[in-house]
């Protein structure tokens, strides 16, 4: 048997500590991510906002409709106003 001394030991333990974190939380984040899957309607329409940006898309929610769309630095998701289930 290989002697170490405790502050050698300690090291290691905080090694696989920090390894074990690490290693949680990249399973974690796969776990977050390979879960989802598109479970909505989309449409591509011809309605473009910007000439660099790609058209919109209307995308269907609880039979009620969105323009989904790149604007700037940000996606936007807005509604339509036009739900086909008024109540």
């Amino acid at each position: 048997m290989i002697w170490t001394s405790p502050h050698q030991q300690n090291m290691n333990n905080t090694t696989k500590t920090k390894t074990m974190k690490q290693l949680v939380l990249i399973l974690a984040v796969l776990a977050l991510y390979s879960c989802t899957e598109a479970n909505v309607v989309k449409e591509k329409t011809k309605y473009v906002v910007k000439d660099e940006y790609d058209p919109l898309e209307v995308v269907v929610m609880d039979s009620c409709e969105y323009l989904y769309g790149d604007w700037s630095n940000a996606t936007v998701l807005t509604h339509k106003g036009n739900c086909k289930n008024h109540k």
